[in-house]
């Protein structure tokens, strides 16, 4: 059986719809929100993921919540856990 890692980056493509260079900085990801931007990578990767659902031989591995669990779960594809991450929005900015 295949093991796949399945891991998303949840703010990829959030600073680019804003016209921003890029989204690591806090500031830049919450100006793109406060505009109304939203993050669209977890779409992005449930159109990719859902492709496979119905493909055997898959054993998926990935971090619970936004980082790529809520999408397999979404997509009803089972995974062992890598834990519990907190949401990108909560991380505070490094140097």
């Amino acid at each position: 059986m295949k093991r796949i890692g399945f891991l998303v980056n949840p703010i990829a493509g959030l600073g680019g719809q804003a016209g921003m260079k890029g989204s690591d900085s806090l500031d830049g990801r919450m100006a793109a929100l406060g505009l109304g931007y939203s993050k669209t990578a977890g779409a992005r990767a449930y159109e990719c993921i859902a492709r496979i659902r119905e493909d055997a031989g898959f054993h998926m591995i990935a971090p619970e919540g936004e980082m790529g669990g809520n999408i397999l779960e979404k997509a009803q594809i089972p995974y062992e856990s890598l834990g519990k991450h907190g949401e990108i929005n909560n991380f505070s900015e490094s140097q």
